[in-house]
């Protein structure tokens, strides 16, 4: 499919923009390289500006809005066939922009229908441009960060292909490098506070004699929870001791003697049960007793009964012995020994020897109650706490000895994490370099290089080998080409990058080299060869009769060109 071009037919300031007069340029397409020509401080670059503000939209004045004061250009366009206009006017908010067509009678069409959609000026310049059309001076930057942010702008399609994904609000954001480089960043970042916070820094724990980098030097961590819970206990104890002594004495006795009553009850229950076992034994006994008296008597009413008859009465009972419920013999039950007490309802030990093992353990207990009883009663009055104050002394020290010290591990521990995140930053950060580096530039020869934690735009020249000086073809970077080198290979880049786009505006701007007849030539040679516009300055003392075509001159805001 043959791409479709969009061409700037001619710009007209309708209000003096910086020091440009109000006047109009046109552009014939049949001219590859239009030069903007004057000394410094006449107005090349603010007439390039204009070209560029029109066409490229309201990122262009990326600092002073109003620098170039009250802003009124139109800008006319060739879009195929079809005529198309760009206004651009300042307004209280900064700035508008219009995109409109002309019916026959010259009536405008705001936001005409392109393409088969609806076109809005942001939209529609943006889709026609690449980053480079209007920064080239980014790209041959000798600062790499400077290069590096146009060249993902650059490749953003090429990126994509390979897992590198800007958009934030893309479903496969979360999965990509750049992901995981933002939130190792953060996690590092947060490291780094806590760090700062602890006293982590490196340099500090050196100067102290704790080098985070031999263990031997450091600090082991103490647990300070038992020390706590040991002066606890002591301050209990002083308190328990200090505070009305007496009434801690009578309320342990009076706990005692809960524990003793509780005992009486259990004591109690004891015998209760015993008590309740022999009653029941009783009185199985007794049913027994009552039951052998009936069969007694039945079977004396028998043996009577065979003697009379004169029958063998032994066979006869034990026939009748076998049919009969004649139960087994049941001794009497013996009385329990139940747990005894004294006059003074007090458990007595008396009987202990001949008690149940149940018993005895409730007996043991009692003792026990009573020995803590007497030793409880034992004690003296008043406290001294000299003692225990010096014991809570020395372990409020410890404690204080061990806060210390555990700060000092604290501090070691966050930098040994913040240097751990940073490393992981580093290492995604690496990866990412790598990665960038299997971009391709789509110009033979030119390559996106990792070098030293950053990535270079690198090129060997073999577009022309010999006007690059690089026989060899070895791989240079772009910042390191001369001035008028420079030019050449983003003309190359541009020409790769706009062949991509199914529509676009086939121009580049150059400025900031150093310029002489043959690099002029050179350039507009190769913008024929590409099919690439060009808008060049060249600064320098020119005269208005010696204009040709394609050459702008500006001399003190106004605008002159060859009318012929």
């Amino acid at each position: 499919m043959k791409q479709k071009e969009v061409k700037i037919n001619g710009i007209r300031f309708n209000h003096q923009f910086g020091i440009v007069q109000i006047c109009e340029l046109t552009f014939d397409e049949k001219i590859k390289m239009y030069v903007m020509k004057g000394k410094a401080g006449h107005g090349k670059t603010t007439t390039t500006k204009g070209v560029q503000l029109a066409t490229q939209g309201v990122d262009t004045l990326s600092g002073d809005k109003d620098l170039y004061g009250d802003i009124d250009i139109d800008v006319m366009l060739t879009d195929g066939e079809t005529p198309v206009y760009v206004g651009c006017k300042s307004n209280k908010k900064g700035l508008s922009y219009v995109l409109f067509t002309k019916d026959k009678n010259g009536k405008k069409i705001n936001n005409p229908v392109i393409d088969g959609e609806k076109a809005t000026p942001a939209q529609y310049l943006k889709s026609m441009q690449t980053a480079l059309t209007w920064r080239m001076d980014e790209l041959i930057s000798e600062n790499p960060s400077i290069q590096k942010k146009i060249l993902l702008k650059l490749y953003q399609s090429g990126l994509k292909k390979i897992g590198i994904i800007f958009d934030k609000s893309h479903p496969d954001y979360n999965d990509s490098i750049l992901w995981k480089i933002d939130e190792a960043i953060s996690a590092r970042d947060m490291a780094d506070m806590i760090r700062k916070q602890k006293g982590g820094i490196a340099e500090d724990l050196r100067a102290a004699g704790n080098d985070p980098d031999r263990p031997e030097t450091c600090p082991d961590y103490i647990e300070i929870e038992e020390i706590e819970l040991s002066i606890k206990a002591v301050e209990k104890e002083i308190t328990q001791k200090t505070t009305n002594s007496e009434s801690i004495k009578e309320k342990d006795l009076a706990d005692i003697k809960t524990e003793a009553a509780n005992l009486v009850n259990e004591c109690l229950g004891h015998n209760a049960e015993l008590k309740a076992i022999y009653d029941q034994a009783c009185k199985t006994f007794k049913n027994y007793s009552d039951n052998m008296a009936g069969i007694l008597n039945q079977l004396h009413i028998i043996e009577n009964a065979c003697k009379i008859l004169e029958i063998d009465e032994i066979d006869i009972l034990k026939s009748i012995k076998e049919k009969i419920n004649y139960p087994k013999e049941i001794k009497e039950p013996e009385s329990p020994i139940y747990i005894i007490f004294d006059e003074n309802k007090k458990i007595d030990s008396l009987n202990y020897e001949n008690l149940s093992s149940g018993a005895k353990k409730l007996l043991d207990f009692n003792e026990k109650l009573k020995q803590k009883y007497i030793a409880k009663y034992s004690e003296p009055k008043e406290f001294d706490p000299k003692e225990l104050n010096s014991k809570l002394e020395n372990l409020e020290l410890s404690k204080k000895a061990a806060i210390e010290n555990n700060k000092i591990v604290d501090a070691i521990d966050s930098f040994h994490k913040y240097r751990g995140t940073k490393e992981v930053v580093v290492r995604l950060k690496n990866e990412y370099i790598k990665l960038l580096a299997e971009v391709d530039t789509g110009v033979e020869g030119l390559k996106i290089v990792p070098i030293e934690n950053n990535i270079h735009l690198m090129y060997d020249g073999s577009y022309d080998p010999i006007y690059f000086k690089n026989k060899e073809k070895k791989l240079i970077k772009v910042s390191a080409y001369s001035g008028t080198q420079k030019p050449i290979i983003c003309m190359l880049i541009q020409n790769s990058l706009l062949n991509k786009m199914p529509k676009c505006m086939r121009y580049m701007y150059i400025d900031n080299i150093p310029l002489d007849i043959a690099s002029k030539a050179l350039i507009e040679k190769i913008s024929k060869e590409l099919n690439l516009h060009i808008f060049l300055n060249m600064t320098g003392d020119f005269s208005k009769e010696s204009l040709q075509d394609g050459e702008v001159l500006i001399e003190g805001g106004e605008v002159f060109f060859n009318e012929k």
